[in-house]
């Protein structure tokens, strides 16, 4: 039993492409998960905002799913602590604060994936960037500033790959699929991870043809 468990939470040794054989600066990539975890339905989909800029923007699914965390938090919440100042006879004391803390939980980790799971993820041949989020390379002095940006030349190849996310006691794991882009000095920088594999495929061949480059597909 403890033999099957271990050997469940090992990363899976990927299945190289072909085509990397001639192509040293994929192949000396990382091809194992560049992001832990991942998600079980589609969070992202790609989208042509105009001929020169295409984009990632999260799906309605996910928007309502990060949503949910929010509003249960902050119902949890709201709803404990009216409850508790209502009874005046309750005593107060340390354990009645479990919930309000466990209220606070929930909405702080839905506020963080509403925030950071819908930042748009752009890809823009006007100024000739890619970037994570609102604000543009060109609106920023230090592109550091930026959770993430690179210059288009500086891309190399888009890498598909997947990851096998194990489930908790009463659930079962799911495979979760990651596109990245691979750098011309072979590092790597995580686009989207997501559970619909069909879709990514066309969003990555889609993107591949819009920048130029090729998909490396392990899946």
């Amino acid at each position: 039993m403890l033999k099957k468990l271990m050997k469940s939470l090992q990363p899976e040794e990927p299945v190289l492409p072909p085509e990397l054989e001639s192509d040293p600066i994929a192949k000396a990539a990382d091809w194992g998960a560049r992001k832990q975890g991942g998600a079980s339905f589609k969070t992202h989909r790609l989208e042509r905002e105009s001929p020169q800029r295409w984009l990632f923007k999260a799906t309605a699914v996910a928007k309502l799913f990060y949503a949910i965390f929010l509003i249960v938090g902050i119902s949890i919440a709201i709803g404990f602590t009216y409850a508790m100042w209502q009874d005046a006879d309750q005593e107060r004391d340390a354990t009645l604060l479990f919930p309000l803390l466990m209220g606070a939980a929930f909405a702080t980790i839905g506020g963080t994936m509403l925030v950071f799971g819908t930042r748009p993820i752009v890809f823009d041949k006007t100024i000739g960037w890619h970037w994570k989020g609102h604000r543009k390379p060109t609106d920023v002095f230090d592109t550091n500033e930026l959770k993430q940006a690179v210059k288009l030349e500086e891309i190399h190849a888009l890498q598909l790959i997947r990851e096998y996310v194990p489930g908790g006691r009463n659930s079962s794991g799911y495979y979760s699929y990651e596109l990245n882009l691979i750098l011309k000095d072979s590092s790597r920088l995580n686009l989207v991870d997501h559970g619909n594999l069909e879709d990514l495929i066309n969003d990555g061949q889609a993107l591949a043809e819009f920048l130029g480059i090729p998909l490396y597909r392990s899946v």
